[in-house]
């Protein structure tokens, strides 16, 4: 355990920050345009593009794992009772997860059985209720090869809880070896 001075939290808090900018960035990057009868790619100069990919692709690309990185650093700051953190964890990210997901998936159902949006919320042609039930649970996220969730910008969430349920091996491994993290 140890104690944040309030500069370390205040660079925590800054850290956040450009995280939050840097996301912001990624998710604004677009190459083309989706239409109907199919996408539009936009014609930018070549210098343009080099300096959006640098700036979206490459450089922000460093915003999620600071976010991972500043809720380790938080997470190991005191000692915390494990079945407690998780029952904390159901309630701050498992259940917004599966609900904005379920959310997510009733409007594409929805928008899929209206004609005038069924081109647009039906990319493999195949209507989300005829799903097999691997299927149904990859919109969730949940399988094998970790498939990101319809809902996407949710992954984060199913992935922090995931670490969180193997903090105790994390904090063995970083305790046994220190130097090496």
């Amino acid at each position: 355990t140890y104690q944040l001075s309030k500069e370390e939290s205040d660079r925590l808090n800054i850290l956040k920050y450009i995280a939050i900018i840097f996301v912001v960035y990624i998710h604004a990057y677009a190459v083309d345009i989706r239409f109907a009868d199919g996408p539009v790619t936009l014609f930018l100069p070549q210098w343009l593009l080099c300096f959006e990919n640098l700036i979206s692709q490459t450089i922000a690309r460093c915003g999620v794992p600071l976010f991972f990185l500043t809720s380790s650093v938080l997470l190991f700051q005191k000692q915390r009772d494990y079945h407690a953190t998780i029952k904390r964890k159901i309630k701050s990210l498992l259940i917004p997860y599966f609900v904005w997901n379920s959310l997510w998936i009733c409007v594409f159902i929805v928008l899929q059985n209206l004609r005038f949006a069924a081109t647009y919320f039906s990319e493999n042609h195949e209507p989300i209720l005829d799903y097999s039930f691997s299927e149904w649970l990859a919109l969730y996220g949940i399988g094998i090869d970790f498939p990101q969730p319809l809902d996407y910008p949710l992954w984060f969430m199913r992935d922090l809880l995931l670490v969180t349920l193997l903090y105790p091996v994390i904090e063995k491994v970083a305790n046994k070896f220190p130097k090496c993290l």
